[in-house]
């Protein structure tokens, strides 16, 4: 609980070797309520692991509805568990499921500040390895210029696309790994601007009022980032002391895990 919400986190879930580096660093809150794990794969092994992990903890819990045994899954059927999100008592977090890094207070104060301000469709995490903030903190000198300049885009070919920053950026972050050295500055994105969706809070009050007029919709990120803020002519927020660490997009995926220690190092900080 934080005041009078119950705090629930929701996870498309499928990769079981970040969800357990996702699941060390959930488990120290003691704030949340429920960590529901949308299963978003068909992997027997992921499945696997996703309900041994559900047993051996209360807070866990699968969702795994009847219609997503017979779905592909992927990016484009994330939107229909948001129909599990409506209770008007919780406050949810979405997280991506390589989630791998977050500040040890980051989960309360991004619940603290969506309770403070429930006029946004959402509030984005400080999301290191996400487009814009790659942006943000190239411009802070915390992130190398080598391989060209981050743009402020959500799919910048430098800091969405190139595996060789990405990669620069986990060593950058990974050699002064806390929050208070990527903190940024809380902003609106008054152009209603893409952000990547890898972490954000909701209200089940706002969630329930979309679902019963119009729905999510198939594209997740778009609906959230741009349609529906831009709808009701109110952007989402961004709380710069919530840092989150995101692994990686899969344009930068294969040179990353090309670097085992990286994600090695990730597992030593959550304590495994």
């Amino acid at each position: 609980m934080i005041g009078k919400y119950r705090l629930v986190l929701v996870t498309p879930a499928g990769r079981r070797r970040y969800l357990e580096v996702l699941r060390s660093h959930i488990l120290k809150c003691n704030l949340v309520d429920q960590w529901a794990l949308w299963a978003n794969t068909h992997d027997a092994e992921d499945l696997k692991w996703m309900d041994e992990a559900a047993k051996a903890e209360p807070r866990i819990a699968v969702d795994r509805p009847e219609w997503q045994k017979t779905c592909n899954p992927g990016n484009y059927e994330i939107f229909r568990y948001y129909d599990g999100c409506v209770d008007p008592n919780t406050i949810y977090i979405r997280l991506d499921d390589d989630i791998v890094w977050m500040g040890p207070d980051a989960i309360e104060k991004l619940a603290a500040a969506r309770i403070a301000n429930p006029k946004p469709v959402v509030l984005f995490g400080n999301i290191v390895n996400n487009g814009l903030t790659s942006y943000w903190n190239q411009k802070l000198g915390r992130l190398t210029d080598k391989h060209g300049e981050c743009k402020y885009e959500c799919m910048c070919g430098v800091g969405w696309n190139n595996d060789e920053f990405a990669l620069d950026l986990h060593r950058s972050f990974l050699a002064k790994p806390d929050a208070k050295s990527w903190a940024l500055e809380d902003r609106e994105f008054v152009d209603f601007e893409r952000f990547s969706v890898n972490v954000f809070a909701f209200t089940g009050e706002m969630m329930k009022k979309w679902q019963s007029e119009e729905k999510v919709g198939q594209d997740e990120e778009m609906a959230i980032a741009v349609g529906k803020p831009r709808k009701e002519n109110c952007p989402n927020g961004f709380v710069g002391d919530a840092v989150f660490v995101h692994y990686a997009f899969y344009t930068q995926r294969r040179k990353i895990d090309g670097h085992p220690e990286i994600l090695a190092r990730y597992r030593h900080l959550a304590g495994l």
